[in-house]
């Protein structure tokens, strides 16, 4: 499924309003490219912009939760995404490494996603910050694949 021109409307007036610079993500969508950083601020902006205008979105609302689902789900993760999923999981958790094979699909149960988030926190909280205590590259993706993760519920919602 791609957007329609009616849904690149919406999506680009939300992040018009609130970050602009993102505009250009909205293309790359949906070539399935976008990393879950990326995934992650494009559906923070939409969200943080009909929080703010309340009143000019909330007509919409049901839309919007649809285009941030598709933010999340429309797409596969990246390799390099996908990949640095399987290192945590190798790493903190390699039990729930057949759970992998149900990334993308809508099929991880709430306690099976539940679990790959707390590996990814266990395994955040040990690679993913710098000196000072702030998230570093690393730290950024591992963020972005929690916040994924919860997307990929069957029940999600």
């Amino acid at each position: 499924m791609n957007l329609s021109a009616a849904d690149k409307e919406l999506m680009w007036a939300l992040l018009q309003a609130r970050n602009p610079a993102l505009l250009a993500l909205v293309d790359v969508l949906d070539l399935g490219l976008l990393p879950v950083e990326q995934r992650e601020a494009i559906t923070r902006a939409m969200g943080i912009e009909r929080r703010v205008n309340r009143e000019r979105w909330f007509a919409r609302s049901a839309e919007i939760e649809r285009l941030v689902e598709y933010v999340w789900t429309s797409r596969p993760l990246a390799l390099d995404d996908m990949q640095l999923l399987r290192d945590a999981i190798e790493t903190e958790a390699p039990s729930l490494l057949p759970l992998l094979n149900k990334i993308g699909t809508r099929e991880l149960t709430q306690d099976e996603s539940n679990a790959l988030r707390s590996a990814i926190v266990h395994h955040l909280v040990s690679t993913g910050f710098g000196p000072q205590s702030e998230p570093n590259a690393r730290g950024i993706r591992l963020e972005a694949l929690i916040d994924y993760l919860v997307h990929c519920v069957a029940d999600w919602h």
